[in-house]
């Protein structure tokens, strides 16, 4: 009885302690997932969505998401600064930038302060529509003014900025996005169409083999 109290108290210690390791190693393996990865091939209405080599004018009405979700991770780190004093930042790491050669390219981590972390998580749930799929629906969007930060509006502006010029946002305006909206409405009424017309071609040829292999049964009677 007293060995199974001492190796009872010994495994909640153990336990206990790996509680407080989850959040750490599954940064790691989310860190180590993305140096794995091989960079996103976008979409069509994706692309559509790309911003010119102009960066975009970013106000407290438009509309951002991420380019492509599940493709960046936000960790906690302790860094140290030239005074040795030990500092938390938010630190952004993303397979945007991956080659396609496998770690053909080291992650490049974006530092920012703890007052962006909470619009950083924002940002990187948004583009998802729910089950973590992605969609090209106004639901996916934030505003701008409606990131959570201590700062001002400026400093939201310049986050997404920050994130607009590596890469990692789609942005648009709130009446661009309608039209943008029918541009991917209209893809998809024509790919359906080509599909269809596929589909009927394959069943005109499957109906001609029919034809034959009734005539070919036919000659030889």
């Amino acid at each position: 009885e007293r060995f199974r109290s001492e190796a009872q108290k010994r495994l909640m210690r153990i336990m206990r302690e790996s509680l407080t390791m989850i959040d750490a190693a599954a940064d790691q393996i989310g860190k180590r997932f993305l140096s794995d990865a091989q960079p996103p091939t976008f979409l069509p209405h994706e692309e559509a969505l790309q911003n010119t080599k102009q960066q975009p004018t970013i106000l407290p009405t438009t509309l951002c998401r991420m380019k492509r979700p599940h493709t960046a991770r936000l960790v906690l780190e302790n860094n140290w600064d030239a005074t040795d004093t030990n500092e938390t930042k938010a630190v952004l790491y993303h397979s945007l930038d991956n080659s396609r050669e496998y770690h053909g390219v080291p992650l490049s981590p974006m530092e920012f302060e703890m007052d962006d972390a909470p619009a950083l998580e924002a940002l990187l749930i948004s583009g998802t529509n729910g089950d973590g799929n992605s969609d090209g629906n106004d639901c996916s969007w934030v505003e701008v003014q409606d990131l959570v930060h201590t700062g001002s509006i400026d400093d939201k502006v310049e986050l997404v900025n920050c994130l607009v010029g590596e890469g990692l946002l789609l942005v648009c305006q709130p009446e661009e996005l309608e039209e943008q909206r029918l541009v991917l409405m209209e893809q998809m009424k024509q790919e359906e169409k080509e599909e269809d017309e596929v589909d009927d071609d394959e069943q005109m040829k499957q109906k001609e083999e029919e034809e034959d292999e009734v005539d070919d049964e036919l000659c030889g009677f």
